[in-house]
């Protein structure tokens, strides 16, 4: 009798430790599969910003992080391969892709963004002081200000645009508004020369001083000594 029951009693706990391993393994491969979607997902974001920033920025890779993203790439696929997400490569490619990859995609991003920046920036600060409305200079400027890290570029800044696509259209007002106010190269040296207070008597001619008096921008300038 007393071995029926024990019998029984093992035989029980041996289905509770097969639903309990059964219960983990679901556990584990359901974690497994959000961190996979998580990763790919990720990813693909990074290629939808890359994409947009070569098209219409005229960004480009340096070969070794193109070949660091190809490498990704097939890692991602390789994790897969037996057709249920493998824990040891899913591990070996996150690594890579959050160690490595993103790293590098950073780095990158911001010596462009630095580069194209500068000459904007320099724009900006010249076309500033004489465009009638000074918010919408300061928003174009705080914008392109917020456009250095690459981690936040997909986050979007209304319904329809993110930081990236915004940051294009910034550069843009900036080139329009140049346009808009139709200086000559001198007149821009001149007002670059103001802006970082270098301008001399000796910088103005008569074309600078005909463009001032066309634009009615006497009362924009003031003499002083140094």
């Amino acid at each position: 009798m007393l071995l029926d029951e024990l019998s029984s009693t093992v035989k029980r706990l041996s289905q509770l430790d097969k639903k309990e391993t059964a219960i983990q393994d679901a556990e584990k491969k359901a974690k497994n599969d959000s961190d996979y979607s998580t990763l790919t997902s990720d990813f693909h974001e990074s290629m939808r910003k890359l994409k947009y920033a070569h098209e219409e920025l005229g960004y480009s890779l340096s070969d070794d992080t193109l070949q660091l993203l190809d490498d990704s790439l097939s890692k991602l696929q390789e994790t897969i391969d037996a057709g249920v997400v493998d824990e040891d490569k899913l591990s070996t490619t996150k690594q890579q892709i959050n160690r490595r990859l993103n790293p590098a995609l950073s780095r990158e991003w911001k010596d462009f963004y630095g580069k194209k920046t500068n000459s904007v920036v320099g724009k900006l600060a010249t076309v500033g002081s004489l465009a009638p409305d000074k918010s919408h200079i300061d928003a174009i400027r705080e914008n392109i200000s917020d456009s250095g890290d690459w981690s936040t570029l997909s986050d979007k800044v209304n319904a329809t645009t993110t930081k990236i696509m915004r940051f294009k259209y910034s550069i843009e007002e900036v080139d329009k508004i140049e346009e808009e106010l139709n200086l000559n190269d001198d007149i821009k040296q001149f007002i670059s020369l103001v802006t970082r207070e270098k301008a001399k008597i000796t910088d103005l001619n008569e074309e600078i001083l005909s463009w001032i008096k066309q634009e009615n921008l006497e009362d924009k300038f003031t003499i002083r000594f140094r």
